[in-house]
């Protein structure tokens, strides 16, 4: 690997364009490897689509939504939410239960939270 580096490196050092370049670089590539290579990048620019159409999908849905008198920005936040949530171990969940029921039966907290979100 390091000799495929190398080699590259002097390649580069050396020539004077871009399509010198690819043409030592695909001269050391076997068929086979040059298969690989492009199936790899199809494969990554089908996802790429597939990203961007969903993504085109999502922003279809939050206007749809927001026409209908939806807080996007707020639901988003609970998805958001709702996720890291999740994400925890059982442990951590409990643990958070429990320290949410401790501070939440404190009214001193309870009106210092509600004027620090004031």
């Amino acid at each position: 690997m390091d000799n495929e580096l190398d080699e590259l490196l002097q390649d580069v050092s050396e020539s004077k364009s871009v399509d010198e370049l690819k043409e030592k670089f695909l001269q050391r590539k076997s068929e086979e490897e040059q298969g690989f290579i492009k199936d790899y990048v199809k494969d990554i620019l089908d996802a790429d689509m597939r990203i961007k159409e969903i993504q085109e999908e999502k922003k279809q849905f939050k206007t749809e939504a927001k026409e209908n008198g939806v807080d996007v920005t707020k639901v988003n936040k609970v998805i958001r939410n709702i996720k890291e949530y999740l994400k925890e171990s059982g442990e951590d969940v409990k643990e958070i239960q429990l320290l949410e029921e401790i501070v939440s039966s404190d009214t001193d907290i309870k009106t210092m939270i509600a004027n620090l979100v004031k």
